[in-house]
C-alpha cells in the first residue's frame, strides 16, 4: 500500500461553444430584446432616436458681407452719371437683394450695380447700400463722392520750329509744332489742330505743318480738351514768303501805368485796363520796313517799331506784329498777354 496521498478526481473539462454557435446566440439575445422593448412601448422612442440621427437641423448659413463698394470714376463733375458697383460674399449671391439710397443726387437702376447722377453743386455726397438674404440676414456698407468742377486745361507754350529765320518759311517748307498744355485736374487731353492754309497733320502735342504756295500771313491752331469737355486754345502766326524777309529777333515789352506786369513762361500778364509798350526787335535797324500791328482784343495803336497796347476788362489776347521789307517780303512774331483784375484772382 502507497504512502502518497489519494488525488482527488479531475474536474470535467467544459465544452466550448464554435463561433457559429456564439454569433447565433448573440442574435437571439438581440431579439429577447427587441421584443420586451416594443411591449413595453419603445417604438416611440426607437422612432425618435432615428429622427435625432438622420433629421437634423441644417448648418446655420452665414449673413451676407459687403466686401466693396466701387465708382467707375473718381473724378465727378456737377451732373456727371457714373456707374456704382457693390460686391458682396455669400453662399448664395444670386438670391441677395440690394437697397440703395444716398444723401443726394438721383439714382437709377438695381440690383449690384446702379447709375447715380451727381447734383449740380460741389460737395461731399454719401451713397448707402442694404444687402439682404433669404433668411432675413442683412450687412450695410457706404461710399463717400466727392463732387468739384471741372478746371480746364492751360496752353503753357506753342513753338513752331521754323529754323534760323524765326517767322517766316518758304512755300513748301515742313515745319515741326510743339503744344505744351497741363490740365490742373489731372485729366487726359486731346489734341485738335488746324491752320487756315497748307496742310496740318496732329499728333497729340505734336504736329506738322507744310506751307502753301501762297505768301503771306498764316495761322496755325490748337484745342487742347480734357475728358470733360474744358478747352484751351492757343494760334501763332507764320508767315510764308518766296524771297528772305526781314530778321525778326524778338520783343521788347514794358509796362506803362502799372507794376502789375509780369511774365509767365512765354505770356505776360497785366491788370486789366493798363497799358504796355511794345518794341519789335530786328536784325537790320537801318532797313527801310513796315510795320503792321494787330490784336484780336483790347486796343493797339501803331507808329513804326514801337506800338502802345491797353488791356481789356480780362481775357487773354494776342498781338501780332508783321514787318515787311520793300520788296514785299515779310515775317511776323505774335506774343500772349493775360488781363486779370484783384477780384479775379482773390474772388
Amino acid at each position: 500500500m502507497s504512502d502518497k496521498p489519494e488525488q482527488p478526481p479531475a474536474a470535467p473539462r467544459r465544452k466550448l461553444h464554435s463561433p457559429v454557435t456564439r454569433a447565433a446566440i448573440a442574435v437571439g439575445v438581440v431579439a429577447i430584446l427587441l421584443v420586451v422593448l416594443l411591449a413595453a412601448g419603445g417604438s416611440d422612442w426607437l422612432a425618435q432616436s432615428y429622427r435625432n440621427d438622420n433629421d437634423s437641423e441644417p448648418a446655420a448659413v452665414d449673413p451676407p458681407e459687403v466686401v466693396a463698394i466701387t465708382p467707375s470714376s473718381d473724378r465727378i463733375v456737377p451732373l456727371l452719371a457714373i456707374d456704382i458697383t457693390c460686391r458682396a460674399a455669400h453662399e448664395a449671391p444670386d438670391s441677395l437683394t440690394y437697397e440703395w439710397s444716398a444723401t443726394d443726387g438721383a439714382i437709377s437702376g438695381g440690383g449690384s450695380e446702379i447709375r447715380w447722377t451727381a447734383p449740380d453743386a460741389e460737395g461731399l455726397y454719401r451713397v448707402f447700400v442694404t444687402v439682404t438674404d433669404m433668411k432675413g440676414g442683412t450687412d450695410d456698407g457706404s461710399l463717400v463722392l466727392t463732387v468739384r468742377k471741372n478746371t480746364p486745361p492751360e496752353v503753357l507754350s506753342m513753338i513752331a520750329e521754323v529754323g534760323e529765320d524765326p517767322g517766316w518759311v518758304i512755300p513748301g517748307a515742313t515745319v515741326r509744332i510743339t503744344c505744351d498744355a497741363q490740365d490742373p485736374d489731372g485729366d487726359d487731353l486731346t489734341y485738335e489742330w488746324s491752320a487756315t492754309a497748307g496742310t496740318i497733320t496732329g499728333h497729340g502735342p505734336l504736329a506738322s505743318w507744310t506751307a502753301p504756295d501762297e505768301t503771306g500771313m498764316h495761322w496755325l491752331t490748337v484745342v487742347a480738351t480734357d475728358v470733360y469737355g474744358g478747352s484751351a486754345k492757343r494760334a501763332i502766326p507764320v508767315t510764308v514768303s518766296r524771297g528772305e524777309p526781314p530778321s525778326i529777333k524778338g520783343l521788347r515789352l514794358e509796362a506803362i501805368d502799372t507794376h502789375e506786369f509780369t511774365q509767365y513762361r512765354d505770356d505776360w500778364r497785366i491788370l486789366a485796363e493798363r497799358k504796355c509798350a511794345i518794341e519789335v526787335l530786328v536784325a537790320d535797324e537801318n532797313g527801310d520796313y513796315t510795320y503792321e500791328w494787330s490784336s484780336d482784343r483790347g486796343t493797339i495803336a501803331g507808329d513804326g517799331p514801337n506800338a502802345v497796347w491797353q488791356a481789356p476788362a480780362s481775357g487773354t489776347s494776342t498781338i501780332v506784329v508783321r514787318v515787311i521789307n520793300s520788296s514785299g517780303a515779310a515775317s511776323s512774331t505774335s506774343v500772349r498777354i493775360v488781363a486779370w483784375s484783384f477780384s479775379s484772382c482773390c474772388g
